[in-house]
């Protein structure tokens, strides 16, 4: 679903990125500038690519890497982003859709020219960062996940259903689950549950 008044943007990556490092360009570029508009507002990353209000997604990033043909290396990549800027909440009433938008939570219209802009110098700065310093990028990102710590539920694309607390982020991206058994296991995507 994607009503009038939001953010839904691609922006092509010219060079091969870990899918990870791809996630977090996408993910911070996207906090910084809320935060750039909406400084009275609390938002934090949910892992692995979601950003939130409270308990209400605003903004989510997908990205997609390009090989050329007859050849499996990565040539480039798309950093898709969506941020909700303008919906009202009658909207997230209405559809039943647990998210928010700048407007929903401020009463205040943001101007989508702008904010795109912004956002698309956001995201170069953090690209021409991420050769010089990955793992400050990455450092970054992990402290955004405030979930670290907590006990969490991830649903697997299968429908499967592990529960345990969120130890860590590895430097890849990877979301490190500590199992009531006291072992630990590694996921790289899921839906992430949880009760804030």
């Amino acid at each position: 679903m994607s009503p009038p008044g939001n953010i839904y943007g691609s922006f092509v990556v010219k060079k091969a990125l870990h899918p990870s490092q791809l996630t977090f360009i996408g993910a911070l570029a996207s906090l910084q500038t809320l935060r750039d508009y909406a400084p009275s507002l609390q938002f934090w990353v949910k892992w692995p690519n979601d950003v939130y209000i409270k308990s209400l997604k605003i903004a989510g990033v997908l990205s997609e890497t390009h090989s050329p043909e007859k050849s499996n290396r990565p040539d480039g990549a798309v950093i898709g982003v969506g941020i909700n800027l303008n919906t009202d909440k009658e909207f997230f009433a209405v559809e039943k859709v647990p998210g928010t938008s700048i407007f929903a939570e401020t009463a205040e219209i943001t101007n989508i020219e702008k904010f795109a802009e912004s956002l698309h110098d956001n995201l170069c700065t953090l690209y021409q960062e991420i050769f010089r310093n990955p793992l400050r990028i990455s450092e970054s990102w992990r402290k955004e996940n405030i979930l670290i710590g907590k006990e969490i539920e991830i649903i697997q694309e299968a429908g499967d259903k592990v529960k345990g607390v969120f130890k860590d982020i590895d430097t890849d991206g990877y979301l490190v689950l500590l199992l009531p058994d006291g072992s630990t296991q590694n996921f790289h995507s899921g839906e992430v549950s949880v009760k804030i």
